[in-house]
């Protein structure tokens, strides 16, 4: 019976380990891409993040998939410099929203959950780096989304000094973003 658990627990860690390197060439990938060719597999790869920040796989796996999300956040940061008014601009912008509406919910969650200090770390980079882009683009989260309530929620609980940190200035451009969205409204 032993032997089957440990047989079982080698296999989940190789699986894990294989979708670690999956997760890295994902982020490669995203490197080297022509941001239309990002846009074109935006629901690839938000469904992608999605199933690799599940319960399923290891902290180390949800770090590589924070690295990914950040890569695809500066590359896409990058093209909304001097595109305001083509199409491919309006294309980021949903983009954004819908990675931060779908992705900001769970990476909350892992922090909550995972009681490690680099995961907390990763997890704030990775959401910085999300508000940061809604920010370039001018998006109030808004909706259903997690808003700064539910960030405020995850800073009053964190422990670890940077990711607090990190959280704070997320909490800081959603909450301006918020109150530019109701004047302009």
């Amino acid at each position: 019976m032993d032997e089957i658990k440990r047989q079982s627990g080698d296999e989940k860690e190789d699986f894990s380990s294989a979708h670690d390197k999956i997760v890295n060439c994902v982020t490669a990938c995203i490197h080297i891409a022509r941001s239309t060719d990002i846009i074109q597999q935006q629901k690839n790869l938000i469904d992608f993040f999605l199933i690799s920040l599940s319960p399923n796989f290891s902290w180390p796996v949800k770090v590589c998939v924070f690295s990914s999300i950040k890569e695809l956040c500066s590359k896409l940061h990058t093209e909304t410099v001097g595109s305001q008014d083509t199409s491919q601009y309006a294309s980021i912008i949903s983009y954004a929203h819908e990675l931060f509406f779908k992705t900001s919910v769970r990476v909350l969650e892992i922090i909550q959950t995972v009681k490690i200090a680099q995961v907390h770390i990763a997890a704030s980079e990775c959401l910085l780096e999300m508000v940061n882009l809604l920010k370039a683009t001018g998006q109030s989260p808004g909706g259903e989304v997690a808003s700064s309530r539910e960030f405020v929620q995850v800073y009053d609980v964190e422990k670890n000094e940077h990711a607090k940190s990190l959280l704070k200035r997320c909490i800081d451009i959603l909450e301006n973003l918020e109150k530019e969205h109701k004047v302009s409204s």
